[in-house]
C-alpha cells in the first residue's frame, strides 16, 4: 500500500510504503502475563528509510 499524500519529513521523498513486523516485533500488554500479541504495522520512506508512524493491529487486546 502507497500513501501518495504523506511526504517524508526527513528526505522529502513521496515513496512512502507501508510493512508488517515479522513473528519476532509483536507488542503486548504489560499487566497481562499471558495476553494475546499483536503486529505492528510501519509506515515507512522507502527512499530513506525514516519511518514516519506505527501502529498497533489489534488495539483491542490492551
Amino acid at each position: 500500500m502507497e500513501y501518495e499524500d504523506t511526504k517524508c519529513p526527513k528526505c522529502g521523498g513521496t515513496n512512502i510504503v507501508e510493512g508488517k513486523s515479522n513473528s519476532y516485533m509483536k507488542i503486548q500488554p504489560l499487566n497481562k502475563l499471558y495476553s494475546s500479541q499483536s503486529d505492528i504495522y510501519v509506515q515507512f520512506c522507502k527512499d530513506c528509510g525514516h519511518v514516519i508512524n506505527m501502529r498497533v493491529g489489534n488495539p483491542d487486546i490492551f
